[in-house]
């Protein structure tokens, strides 16, 4: 009888650990929050919050290119707020077993970073191209549904500024770092 017990045990873990497969091939879509500080030049460090949205393709359980929008509204060391946006491009790399639901990730993107703000009465616009390194986290709670959390460093500079609509080359050192929190959504998967 007790030999029985054991079959019917194995096997019921088997069936269950070949039906939990949590795989990141596919598409997916990653609407997520952030919290969002960034430092341009030695100027005080500024933080908000915002959302974001990305789009991944796992071609293999290891590789996955993203493109990835994020905007955010910041408070400004002398008052008020403006905007903050990142744009990516980059590749996530995913660690863990395809059974295991909890998976490490990191990801490194070509970005872009733009900022508008009012200053003395005239509209403010700098930007630039940098790179982005992350690291974080996914908890998958079923094959189609997942959790995120990542932390991401953009480095660089400022590299084209706008005062009153009259365009200036810079080279501003700036660094910004996104926390993000979010949803991993399969698409397609059951």
């Amino acid at each position: 009888m007790s030999r029985y017990l054991i079959i019917i045990v194995v096997a019921g873990f088997t069936i269950h650990t070949a039906s939990a497969q949590y795989s990141n091939k596919g598409w997916s879509i990653r609407p997520h929050f952030s919290g969002v500080a960034w430092t341009l030049d030695d100027l005080d460090i500024e933080s908000g919050g915002g959302f974001g949205l990305g789009v991944t393709y796992g071609y293999s359980e290891l590789i996955a290119p993203y493109l990835e929008f994020h905007g955010a509204t910041l408070e400004a060391a002398e008052g008020g707020t403006y905007v903050l946006a990142h744009f990516d491009l980059g590749a996530r790399f995913t660690f863990g077993q395809r059974q295991n639901p909890l998976k490490f990730t990191a990801n490194a993107a070509l970005s872009g970073r733009a900022a508008e703000w009012d200053a003395a009465g005239l509209t403010v616009e700098a930007s630039g191209a940098n790179l982005t390194l992350g690291a974080g986290v996914e908890y998958h709670l079923s094959r189609q549904i997942g959790l995120d959390f990542n932390l991401q460093t953009m480095f660089g500079s400022i590299s084209e500024a706008k005062i009153g609509g009259v365009a200036f080359d810079v080279d501003e050192p700036a660094t910004s770092v996104r926390a993000n929190i979010g949803i991993v959504w399969k698409v397609g998967r059951r």
